[in-house]
């Protein structure tokens, strides 16, 4: 699947939604969500909120920020908003304001499996 990319002299307002990866070089308003990763380059300037599979920042970023996977801050990266990852790095010289969260998302349904041999019922 191609990478998008979102060029230095391109802006986005609103959703940018894709399957694929994502590579930030410009400026994007709204929210991400990507099954693929997202790279922020070192000029990009973003305002929203970041869901992917991957994540890594080397430019500006204010918004809260939700993986599955790692989430990587550059030297050069300045963070503004609550990160949600399996494994964080963040260099000397990046700039980090806001909270962390480690570890799986929990879901906020429960699955019951029940054998074919039994039936069962639930009062709502």
């Amino acid at each position: 699947m191609a990478e998008t990319v979102v060029g230095t002299s391109l802006q986005v307002e609103g959703e940018l939604k894709s399957q694929g990866d994502i590579r930030i070089e410009g400026g994007v308003s709204g929210s991400i969500e990507t099954e693929g990763s997202v790279t922020i380059g070192a000029g990009a300037i973003v305002k929203a909120s970041i869901k992917a599979s991957n994540i890594d920042i080397a430019g500006t970023v204010e918004g809260d920020i939700s993986t599955q996977g790692h989430i990587a801050l550059s030297d050069s990266a300045s963070v503004n908003g609550n990160l949600q990852c399996t494994e964080l790095t963040i260099a000397r010289g990046a700039k980090f304001n806001g909270g962390s969260s480690m570890g799986k998302q929990e879901s906020t349904q429960e699955e019951v499996v029940v054998p074919d041999n039994v039936q069962a019922t639930a009062d709502v």
